[in-house]
């Protein structure tokens, strides 16, 4: 006698284990990347990642569902500030698994510093770009801050004689520059 029957799929996956970034971690990108450990299942496993501005998950600032793999770079800049996310898998039979446990990160842009890219200063940020001992230079670079943040302070060291004896020159904005966004030019 032959016997037959029907399988059917009820089981869900497990929940993803997270790796990183670490929880409680800090990113100075705002487009972060994110990674779990696969999970398997026999017939295929994707993916939904959630990232929110708050740990109940009421205002998410990225839901991407059923990807196919296990990490996901954002495509949505991110605001300083602290995050909280976390992976589910469902699996070919679209049985959906529960969420993984939910993590932490800190997004601190980091500010950038820049040639002035002002005439003469494009390429060092030095003007003129050689003298004699006694010649003045000027020296500007360009600061900016994607949060908009004035620096606390702008120093310049300078090594004249290579002997690891810094001179520090204060700097100043440029007057009516203001959008640290945008960058300011310091001099």
């Amino acid at each position: 006698s032959v016997s037959s029957g029907i399988y059917v799929d009820t089981e869900a996956p497990a929940a993803p284990v997270l790796s990183s970034p670490h929880d409680g971690s800090t990113a100075a990108d705002n487009t972060p990347s994110f990674n779990w450990n696969d999970v398997a299942d026999p017939s295929g496993v994707k993916y939904r990642i959630q990232v929110a501005a708050d740990e109940e998950f009421s205002f998410v600032e990225i839901d991407e569902s059923w990807i196919g793999n296990s990490e996901y770079t954002s495509s949505v800049l991110l605001e300083q500030g602290t995050y909280w996310w976390r992976v589910r898998a469902r699996d070919g039979a679209l049985n959906t698994g529960v969420w993984s446990g939910t993590w932490s990160l800190t997004v601190n842009h980091i500010p950038v510093l820049s040639w002035a890219g002002i005439e003469g200063y494009e390429d060092d940020g030095v003007y003129p770009d050689s003298g004699t001992e006694i010649s003045s230079f000027t020296y500007k670079v360009k600061y900016s801050d994607a949060d908009g943040v004035k620096p606390v302070s702008m120093v310049l060291k300078i090594d004249r004689q290579g002997n690891g004896n810094w001179a520090e020159y204060d700097m100043d904005a440029v007057p009516g520059t203001v959008d640290y966004k945008a960058g300011v030019v310091y001099e």
